[in-house]
């Protein structure tokens, strides 16, 4: 009799943690979703993002960057002046760096224009093997770059490329930027 009272017990238990996702968090249940607030020269947007972002002033170098990660994504956002650079200028910056990267293998890129508002924008997706390590890591690499009074933004998210939890908090936030 006890045996049989242990064994349904095992499976009520059982089936109440696959239904329940044991072991596997949300994306809700990991991040709390807001917006951050970016501001350089004239320039303000805020967007959406899964954590805090913090600001950097380069040295001699008259760009800023913000940015935040953890174990499963990176956020960066980096503003230039529009007289040192264009949108596309910004992209092809970014794959020719990849492309020269010597941890970097098997650089796969798509460019589309899209639009962040009422600004027409550039969405790069990369998608690459990081050698960290001796081990070459999936990373997918999403960015957007578009001009606001008087900076070229770019704006990444990346993760690796079998994070789940990653690609589903920038899914949530990706593009929504005000």
């Amino acid at each position: 009799m006890k045996c049989k009272s242990w064994t349904t017990a095992a499976v009520i238990v059982a089936t109440a943690l696959v239904l329940s996702g044991c072991g596997r968090q949300t994306v809700l249940e990991t991040y709390s979703f807001g917006q951050v607030q970016l501001k350089v020269g004239n320039s303000e947007l805020y967007m959406a993002s899964p954590f805090d972002l913090g600001r950097v002033k380069r040295q001699d170098d008259p760009g800023i960057i913000y940015g935040g990660e953890d174990r499963h994504l990176t956020v960066i956002a980096l503003a230039e002046p529009a007289n040192t650079t264009t949108v596309e200028q910004s992209a092809a910056d970014l794959i020719t760096m990849l492309q020269q990267t010597a941890e970097i293998s098997d650089l796969q890129t798509k460019s589309k224009p899209t639009m962040i508002g009422n600004r027409p924008a550039l969405e790069v997706t990369c998608q690459y093997n990081k050698l960290t390590d001796g081990q070459a890591i999936g990373i997918i690499m999403r960015s957007l770059f578009f001009e606001d009074k008087g900076q070229i933004w770019h704006i990444q998210y990346a993760y690796r490329s079998d994070d789940v939890l990653g690609k589903a908090a920038i899914e949530r936030v990706f593009g929504h930027i005000q």
